[in-house]
């Protein structure tokens, strides 16, 4: 009996643990649309401010460089010309 305890309070902690709820799942913020070559394109950013997004979107756009420090991709195929990524913080940029 005195073995009992220890083990069902163990257990319910490790249920306790296992059952938490998860972190909500944020969508990407919407930062407007820049215009290039006569093209339109959609800017959206995640835990970035959109004049930020914005600012290096427009720099991609025009002079093809990257933000520094920033992880950056050109996915083949699709309409995402452009995903940069550092740490947490996401922004991206799509043909319209």
């Amino acid at each position: 009996m005195r073995r009992a305890l220890p083990v069902a309070v163990l257990v319910l902690a490790l249920a306790a643990a296992v059952a938490a709820p998860a972190g909500a799942i944020v969508p990407p913020r919407d930062c407007k649309t820049l215009r290039a070559d006569g093209k339109r394109f959609g800017v959206k950013s995640h835990l970035l401010r959109c004049p930020t997004a914005r600012r290096y979107a427009r720099r991609w756009l025009d002079d093809r460089r990257r933000p520094r420090g920033w992880s950056c991709t050109r996915p083949r195929g699709t309409l995402l010309k452009l995903h940069c990524t550092r740490g947490d913080r996401t922004f991206f940029v799509i043909r319209r």
